[in-house]
């Protein structure tokens, strides 16, 4: 990148356009420095670089990676954790509790990964409480791997659905599944995801 210079004291070369004064070419100039102060390689995108939100609090902070614990020992997640990767690698199925949807939460959010399929139990998402509802814009694309293969997208009840849950066949739990769970208010989680289905589809969304 070849670097910008803004000579004090000359025009812009162009008629009636004068010097910049002083205080003005400061300003200008601590810019330039700033820009010529990067190191830009072809085809960088230059933005701001967000971390996940930290419940409440307003400030941010590096989300860590949560491993989960098999179906009978259910992993609590916690709104300080919020961005973090969970993996759902346990064949009798991983159990994951979000956070309480509050109005203080809105914001938090997670990912989840299937790797490995489920064999037995399944592998489930689910609200803090059956009050903790996936909201009705929520939705999940489903896949059958077929030589023909069908697609089926699902969307929560919005009235009675706090749960996602694979059984490594109809509903997912299929290793390479992924979802996306974001708390939107009080009593709701909207949660996006593509799944796969080794047998006839089904919805994956209970409670």
């Amino acid at each position: 990148m070849t670097a910008i210079s803004l000579p004090i004291g000359t025009s812009m070369g162009a008629t009636g356009i004068k010097a910049f004064p002083q205080t003005q070419y400061n300003k200008i100039k601590e810019m330039i420095d700033k820009i010529n102060s990067l190191s830009i390689a072809t085809g960088t995108i230059l933005s701001d670089v967000v971390t996940p939100k930290t419940a409440g609090a307003g400030t941010s902070t590096q989300a860590p990676t949560s491993a989960g614990t098999a179906y009978a020992s259910p992993t609590v997640l916690t709104a300080s954790q919020s961005g973090a990767i969970c993996l759902m690698g346990s064949a009798a199925g991983n159990v994951y509790t979000l956070p309480a949807a509050t109005a203080a939460n809105v914001g938090v959010n997670f990912t989840f990964i299937q790797t490995a399929t489920v064999t037995s139990n399944a592998s489930v998402i689910q609200g803090a409480s059956a009050s903790d509802l996936f909201v009705a814009g929520s939705s999940i694309t489903q896949t059958k791997g077929t030589t023909t293969p069908t697609v089926a997208y699902y969307s929560p009840n919005g009235s009675s659905n706090y749960k996602v849950s694979g059984n490594g066949t109809t509903t997912g739990g299929i290793k390479g599944d992924t979802y996306f769970a974001l708390c939107t208010g009080l009593n709701s989680w909207l949660i996006t995801g593509k799944q796969s289905a080794s047998a006839s589809v089904a919805t994956p969304f209970a409670g």
